[in-house]
């Protein structure tokens, strides 16, 4: 499924159709929509609208372009509309510096207005910011004093140093239609750079139709086009993006439309991940499981991967895992890749690994290369008749910078414990590949050399990626 973050269902644009618009929004698997008000009535239309409706909710507030023709009690009719529990935020608030029908200093006061009724009402801001990214994000900054704010980035076009500011200060980020305009390249480019928990996707219709479409009314049907640009750009699947795009919706919504069941058995792209334990025996710092252990602002998102729950209540049984896995043809590869460290089930790894390749599919353990110093015994051959590929993540080119990176329980013992897995391993098994996160600093030649050295492949990562 998929939500439109952000549309116009109550203009007068849809007034001839406006519900067979929500059918074939339906039809599309779109089965939430926001609908955001520009003005006291429009949102006022936008509540009555969702009041009727199954799936559709609102936003409420004064557009920058719209305050200049608003009574002097906007700020009072928007509180009380915020009360309605079909309003799930305020916007569209912010600013436009491009149109500029209102003056700077007043479209300033007027979002750190709406700010405040966000505030009082518990509820996130979705801002506009046509050509006044930098703008809005000072009176943000400002209002919030350094913490985190629950808002959105609307129909973001805006540069790089913009949205890596608003990132930090606690925003998601939305992609509408321009994501997918031919004179967009840098929008696209940009968007890749979105954390995985910080990207949303709308359509703005009836405005801002994407390209396919971009000469006909825009309505919420043809949000497919934006997953569609976001899983292309992202080198993900479709599906991948929706999961992905309607997890965030519902956390900063509030909607309770996401699939939040732990996962055993998670596909991702053309493959099926195995999450067999949230054990570990190291503490990467850069992991998102250790920042979800450790809480703070990445609590929940450390347990989530590319949308898909990996905080399991207990480890499953063998039969659990192979049940869970379902129809495993379709898949390029089986992976055992979860919250934790495979190796430490080595028996359960092995019973599903050998039953996978009975199946004739491929089998990659993703793993830190302890299992030999944890079990006390090289686990290389037991490995070698049930897996296909080995990726082992190495991550520093010493023992001194592995250890404050890694925090191994096998302390300065582990280096060296990982180095000689992976030479073992290149010996047993066809494919195997050393992995770094290229962290800043990390001397990615070094670490080149190190896998050339040990005649295995190399394989990048970015921090915070699983899978």
């Amino acid at each position: 499924m998929m939500v439109d973050t952000h549309c116009h269902i109550q203009f007068p644009e849809f007034d001839a159709d406006r519900e067979a618009v929500l059918e074939r929004a339906g039809a599309a698997d779109v089965q939430v929509l926001i609908s955001a008000g520009i003005d006291v009535e429009s949102s006022r239309r936008a509540v009555e609208f969702a009041e009727k409706h199954d799936g559709v909710y609102a936003l409420v507030a004064v557009h920058p372009n719209e305050l200049e023709y608003a009574a002097e009690d906007w700020p009072q009719r928007i509180r009380e509309l915020a009360r309605h529990p079909k309003v799930k935020g305020i916007g569209e608030t912010g600013m436009d510096l491009y149109r500029q029908r209102t003056e700077p200093d007043v479209q300033r006061r007027a979002l750190a207005v709406h700010l405040e009724i966000a505030r009082d009402a518990g509820l996130p801001v979705a801002m506009h910011s046509r050509a006044a990214g930098r703008e809005v994000l000072d009176v943000v900054e400002g209002f919030a004093g350094g913490k985190p704010v629950r808002g959105i980035m609307h129909c973001f076009t805006d540069k790089e140093s913009v949205m890596t500011r608003a990132v930090a200060a606690g925003l998601h980020v939305s992609f509408a239609g321009p994501l997918t305009y031919p004179i967009s390249r840098k929008n696209r480019e940009l968007m890749k750079n979105v954390p995985d928990s910080r990207i949303l996707i709308e359509t703005d219709a009836p405005y801002l139709g994407a390209q396919p479409v971009k000469h006909r009314r825009n309505e919420p049907s043809y949000l497919r086009y934006i997953a569609a640009k976001v899983a292309e750009m992202r080198r993900i699947s479709p599906r991948d993006a929706s999961r992905i795009t309607t997890l965030n919706a519902d956390d900063i919504f509030g909607l309770g439309v996401a699939d939040r069941r732990p996962k055993v058995a998670y596909g991702i792209r053309s493959m099926l991940y195995l999450n067999i334990t949230n054990r570990c025996n190291g503490r990467c710092s850069f992991c998102p499981r250790t920042a979800a252990v450790d809480g703070g602002e990445a609590s929940s998102a450390g347990y989530y991967v590319k949308g898909h729950n990996l905080l399991l209540d207990r480890e499953p049984t063998a039969e659990e895992v192979m049940d869970a896995m379902g129809v495993i043809e379709p898949y390029r590869e089986i992976v055992f890749c979860g919250l934790g460290e495979p190796t430490l089930r080595l028996e359960v790894l092995l019973g599903i690994a050998r039953w996978v390749r009975a199946q004739g599919q491929r089998v990659r353990l993703d793993t830190n290369g302890l299992g030999s110093l944890q079990h006390g015994r090289s686990i290389v051959p037991e490995l070698k008749d049930a897996v296909d590929a080995v990726s082992v993540s190495l991550n520093a080119p010493s023992a001194e910078e592995y250890v404050r990176l890694c925090q191994p329980e096998a302390g300065a013992a582990a280096f060296q414990a990982v180095v000689d897995f992976i030479r073992e391993a290149h010996d047993l098994i066809p494919d195997v590949t050393l992995t770094a996160v290229e962290l800043p600093g990390l001397d990615v030649r070094t670490m080149k050399k190190l896998a050339r050295d040990l005649g295995v492949q190399y394989h990048g990562r970015k921090a915070g990626m699983l899978g």
